[in-house]
């Protein structure tokens, strides 16, 4: 790696490839650790899901690894986030991928994020790849045993 063009990651404690996507990723666990206190350990970056590919195709980055996932203090996936660079936008296809990922994981909130917009969702029962099980949220939820806090995402 090229120490120009690295990040060095708060939550895996190493230099990870600098990039669009990695800087928006890095930007959002900047946020869970140092805005809304969450613990490091609670906290895992691109990690596998299995069962998540939707497809028979090989294993790429996006059928089957999550950005980020936030657990609750049992270690239940809390909260699934999924990162894109800046330039793509928070499309159907960003929620379906998304949804994939949480049917594997069930996490009670789905949030995707360019590091410009932010859509974060309480999810339902159901589960599939559309928006209607989901109820989106003006802000941040509050985290397991935090105290209440109803600051926006995008402050």
């Amino acid at each position: 790696m090229n120490a120009s063009s690295d990040r060095l990651d708060p939550v895996r404690r190493r230099l990870v490839a600098d990039g669009p996507e990695e800087a928006v990723r890095q930007a959002f666990l900047r946020y869970l650790l140092e805005e809304r206190s969450i613990p490091r350990g609670l906290i895992s970056v691109e990690s596998g899901v299995s069962g998540a590919s939707g497809s028979t195709a090989p294993r790429t980055r996006d059928s089957g690894r999550t950005d980020i996932v936030v657990h609750d203090r049992t270690g239940r996936p809390w909260m699934l986030i999924e990162c894109k660079a800046p330039d793509v936008p928070l499309d159907q296809s960003v929620w379906n991928q998304a949804a994939r990922y949480n049917r594997v994981l069930d996490a009670r909130y789905v949030l995707v994020t360019n590091g410009r917009r932010h859509l974060c969702a309480e999810v339902q029962e159901a589960k599939d790849e559309s928006p209607d099980g989901a109820s989106f949220l003006a802000t941040f939820p509050e985290y397991p045993d935090m105290k209440n806090d109803d600051r926006s995402i995008d402050d």
